[in-house]
C-alpha cells in the first residue's frame, strides 16, 4: 500500500483543499460566528480543529476508505 499518486490526481486533490478552504461554507460561516461571538483568540482552536479534520478527510480519501465501504457495506450498517 502506498506508493506514489499520479501527477493530475495530486493536483486534483490540490486544487479541491484550495477551492474548499476559500469557499464560504459551512465551516468559514462557523468561524466567522464563532469570531464575532468569542473574539479571535478563543477560535484559534476551532480553527485548528477545522484543519484537522478536513486533512483527515484527504488522508481518508487518499487511502480509498470510500473504496474499502462501498466494497464491504456490511461494515457500516449498525
Amino acid at each position: 500500500m502506498g506508493g506514489r499518486i499520479p501527477l493530475d490526481t495530486f493536483l486534483a486533490l490540490v486544487l479541491f483543499a484550495f477551492t474548499t478552504s476559500i469557499t464560504p461554507g459551512p465551516n468559514n460561516m462557523m468561524l466567522f460566528a464563532s469570531g464575532v461571538n468569542f473574539g479571535f483568540r478563543r477560535t484559534i482552536p476551532h480553527m485548528f480543529g477545522i484543519g484537522a479534520g478536513f486533512f483527515s478527510l484527504l488522508i481518508g480519501v487518499d487511502l480509498g476508505l470510500g473504496a474499502l465501504l462501498h466494497t464491504m457495506p456490511w461494515s457500516i450498517r449498525c
